[in-house]
């Protein structure tokens, strides 16, 4: 299946996978008029700093989601896919989903907000444009496959100019 991953070497912390998760989960869909709704929208994704690297985190939509056992009214199932998602209209608030996830990714809220993969988000071929991919400015998300993400991890990072200088990590030719 594939997953969304975040390469911890280009992602700033910027934040923008988060506004753009909140924005395409509010009922106007826009910056500017979602931020005036009564209900806040909220991201399904979380940045998190770790080990002087950044993260951009949301639900790893396990196949086998401890999740979906420990939901005692059955609002979390999996689709045909493999995505874990949350009928919002059964989820009682009770958390239980929060506290046994391995990666702590479920924001408790008066329901579960999780990533849903952006349902309502397919172009004309039928692939999905995720918004936070789509809103990352470094491509550090990127949709693939675990393989995929173990691969590039073992790639050496590009060498990076800061403040005028060429710098290169440990192991690397520039």
């Amino acid at each position: 299946m594939e997953r969304i991953f975040c390469d911890p070497r280009k992602c700033l912390g910027c934040r923008a996978c988060e506004v753009a998760c909140a924005v395409e989960h509010s009922q106007t869909k826009g910056l500017f008029s979602a931020i005036s709704e009564e209900e806040l929208p909220l991201p399904r994704r979380a940045v998190q700093a770790f080990q002087g690297m950044n993260l951009s985190l949301s639900c790893r939509h396990c196949e086998d989601a401890p999740c979906i056992d420990a939901c005692i009214t059955g609002a979390l199932t999996q689709d045909p896919k493999g995505a874990v998602i949350c009928d919002t209209t059964k989820c009682v608030g009770c958390w239980m989903c929060t506290m046994v996830c391995r990666f702590g990714l479920l924001a408790p809220t008066l329901v579960v907000a999780k990533c849903d993969y952006c349902p309502d988000r397919q172009d004309r071929t039928g692939r999905v444009r995720y918004a936070c991919v789509e809103a990352c400015p470094t491509d550090a998300l990127f949709v693939g496959e675990y393989e995929n993400f173990q691969r590039l991890l073992r790639q050496p990072v590009a060498p990076r100019f800061e403040f005028g200088k060429l710098t290169v990590t440990e192991g690397e030719k520039p």
